[in-house]
């Protein structure tokens, strides 16, 4: 999906566009790939080791390894150089517990949150479990 992004655009307008056109395919364009699409397109950081899998099950069994979803995500945004948030602004990215869905990697777009569906962005006014600070430009990212 980062080849979708363009440069120059909003980077959440892009995101979410991107998001509103593809399908939810798990181990490419799920939540948490979405997610660090975004992320490393904002940062212009790149994960080495990019997480394989091609199932539901696929991705659970990683997250089993790295401790949970929260362990995994704070581990991937640390490599990436951005600490957690308490207070999200737009374009920040964490974990929400959504109705109907779960735990789930998410982009804050101001006073709601944006989650991958299957050609459709969800939205939904929540608490973060977890927020984490996205600064653009690979610049270090600010401390909280």
């Amino acid at each position: 999906m980062a080849g979708l992004l363009r440069p120059g655009q909003d980077a959440v307008a892009s995101t979410l566009e991107v998001w509103a056109r593809l399908p939810f395919k798990w181990g490419s364009t799920d939540c948490f790939l979405s997610v660090l699409d975004h992320v490393e397109f904002v940062t212009g950081r790149q994960l080495q080791v990019r997480p394989r899998y091609r199932t539901a099950l696929g991705a659970q069994r990683i997250l089993q390894r790295w401790g949970g979803f929260e362990a995994y995500c704070s581990m991937v945004m640390a490599r990436l150089g951005c600490p957690t948030t308490v207070n999200p602004e737009r374009g920040d990215v964490g974990l929400v517990r959504l109705p109907d869905v779960g735990l789930t990697m998410c982009l804050c777009i101001g006073e709601l949150w944006a989650a991958r569906g299957d050609h459709e962005v969800l939205t939904a006014r929540c608490e973060p479990e977890i927020a984490w600070r996205v600064v653009a430009g690979g610049s270090q990212c600010p401390r909280q």
